[in-house]
């Protein structure tokens, strides 16, 4: 993501995916320097689902952490880095 995106904007869009399922985000990591381009820093954060009617099944968690990395994209032009 671009340096001057503020890491809480990412936890606030990533919430708002679907505050009903997501119980806590918490950023991990945010890293500049060697393997990520000059002008951006890597933000690495934590999603909690607690689910309170069922248990999610793999399929479904898949598709809200989409639907996260997604909106949050979308929102700050951020893009998942390689592994």
């Amino acid at each position: 993501v671009n340096k001057n995106v503020e890491a809480k904007s990412i936890v606030d869009i990533a919430f708002q995916t679907n505050q009903e399922i997501i119980d806590n985000i918490y950023i991990f990591d945010v890293y500049e320097g060697e393997g990520v381009p000059d002008g951006k820093k890597s933000i690495a954060i934590s999603v909690t689902l607690q689910p309170r009617d069922k248990t999610l099944k793999d399929s479904e968690i898949d598709l809200i952490v989409k639907k996260i990395v997604d909106n949050v994209a979308e929102k700050t032009g951020a893009i998942l880095r390689e592994k």
